[in-house]
């Protein structure tokens, strides 16, 4: 067992020869260790999982704030998301490509994040990263198997974007040199994933400092090619923002600050299962005493990972998927160089965390019951709007419907927090007002869209009912609705 795992990563796992007779199969499915195959069947079991599942429900939003803005629409002003355009324009290639070729932009979505996983580790493979086959075909299962109903979410695609940086960083820290050309293309992933998400500034910038401190002899030098690729593509994304989204500056980002950015969710701790499940793959690796730049690179990342989730303090299980992933790395490349009782206790802890991941990656809120009542009620491609704090009860279920989005808003989330935050003693009179300001221009904006779009259907979260009605301006653009049916405590109202 022990053998065979060692094996196994570091691609050195003998399979048995074959016949003459099996020589019609091609030389890569008759190769040694079969990487090829083993890329396919990953690749393949990606696809299959990502048929049996739905979209996930900021994917799906993000979407329709694309293809708002595409339209004419303004993002920030007639449509309000919370995170900075790159939340939107890197699904923009998908939706594009997807009008191109006449097809869905979900299924865009899966092939430009199958295409970025490839080409993620096929830059990290061509700068002397991955020279273990076996680790590369688990990096890749990382990739597009583990994420489950995360996929395609933007810390998903920060970490694809992130990857070949740090894999960088690992060849420096061996003294080993790499092309100009790659090292751009690495530095400019390291700005994509930035510009995605910054909070992954947290998970590069320990990997720098153990680089620094490995080759601490060369000073200067380390201002290469990579990190001024990265500071052009933030400094260009800065600029962007501030010619083409002002709004985001001077109305969406003060009420993020005010209202989002304070609450932390129902559920929320240092037991979060993220942080479990990358504090054990941290413990293992640490067990495990890498010698390897590239573990350490990887488990260091993994750590400022998990420092972006505390930080973050929402407990989505999206949030814990780059710690769990680099942690995951760090370990399984320290896998081989292991022996005895170590080995097989880590490998023990690598199983565990990685299908522990999975399960609660695969957290989601089922709507399905749902979107079929929906469908049976209401006219063909209908405009929807929903009363809930939750941005999964409207979304992937209007895109699945083929229905329009009416609302301003994902939902009533400003309302929610608002409250939340007048609940705590110790605010200032000032700060009072500013939430209840907040909160009155969110139902108002929502009487609104319901009077002026006009939906065909407008679902109203279990428990929000005598909110709606409670506010006379919402109250009189429902008049025209009539309640059809209440599935799962929501409830479905028809005009």
């Amino acid at each position: 067992m022990k053998r065979i795992l060692r094996r196994a990563f570091s691609g050195h796992l003998k399979l048995p020869r074959f016949k003459r007779g099996w020589a019609i199969l091609p030389a890569a499915m008759r190769a040694r260790n079969f990487q090829f195959v083993w890329l396919a069947a990953i690749f393949v079991a990606a696809l299959l999982l990502r048929l049996s599942l739905p979209m996930d429900a900021d994917v799906s939003w993000l979407l329709t704030v694309g293809e708002k803005w595409l339209a004419g629409q303004r993002v920030y002003v007639d449509i309000v998301e919370t995170n900075p355009p790159a939340a939107f324009l890197i699904y923009l290639p998908a939706i594009l490509l997807g009008r191109l070729l006449h097809l869905a932009p979900e299924t865009l979505v899966t092939a430009v994040v199958f295409l970025g996983s490839g080409l993620s580790l096929a830059l990290a493979r061509a700068m002397g990263g991955f020279r273990l086959h076996g680790f590369l075909c688990f990096t890749l299962a990382l990739l597009v198997i583990l994420p489950a109903d995360a996929f395609a979410e933007r810390d998903h695609v920060a970490l694809i974007a992130l990857l070949p940086l740090l894999v960088l960083l690992a060849v420096r820290a061996e003294g080993r040199r790499v092309c100009i050309r790659l090292a751009l293309l690495a530095g400019i992933g390291g700005g994509i994933a930035l510009a995605i998400k910054p909070h992954y500034g947290l998970a590069l910038a320990p990997a720098l400092g153990l680089v620094l401190w490995r080759r601490a002899n060369l000073g200067p030098k380390w201002l290469g090619p990579e990190w001024i690729a990265l500071a052009a593509v933030c400094l260009l994304y800065g600029a962007l923002i501030f010619a083409f989204f002002p709004a985001f500056l001077h109305r969406t980002l003060p009420l993020v600050l005010a209202v989002y950015q304070p609450v932390t969710k129902p559920g929320w701790s240092l037991a979060n299962p993220s942080l479990v499940i990358a504090g054990g793959l941290g413990a293992a690796t640490l067990l495990c005493r890498p010698q390897d730049a590239a573990a350490r690179i990887f488990a260091v990342a993994g750590l400022g990972a998990a420092l972006a989730v505390i930080l973050q303090a929402k407990g989505w299980p999206y949030h814990g998927y780059p710690a769990i992933v680099l942690l995951a790395m760090a370990l399984g490349s320290s896998l081989p160089k292991v022996r005895g009782a170590r080995l097989i206790a880590a490998a023990l802890v690598l199983a565990l965390g990685l299908g522990t991941g999975f399960v609660w990656l695969m957290t989601r809120r089922d709507t399905s019951r749902l979107t079929v009542r929906v469908a049976a009620l209401a006219p063909p491609h209908p405009g929807i709007i929903a009363i809930s704090p939750d941005i999964a009860l409207g979304h992937p279920l209007t895109r699945r419907l083929g229905g329009d989005w009416r609302g301003t808003n994902w939902g009533e989330w400003v309302s929610q927090d608002a409250s939340l935050l007048l609940q705590r003693a110790g605010l200032s009179p000032q700060t009072r007002a500013t939430l209840r300001t907040y909160a009155a221009e969110d139902r108002r904006i929502l009487a609104r869209d319901i009077a002026q779009k006009r939906p065909d259907v407008v679902l109203v979260e279990a428990g929000w009912q005598g909110w709606t009605f409670a506010d006379r301006g919402i109250a009189a653009a429902m008049k025209p609705y009539r309640r059809a049916a209440v599935v799962g405590g929501v409830g479905i109202w028809l005009r």
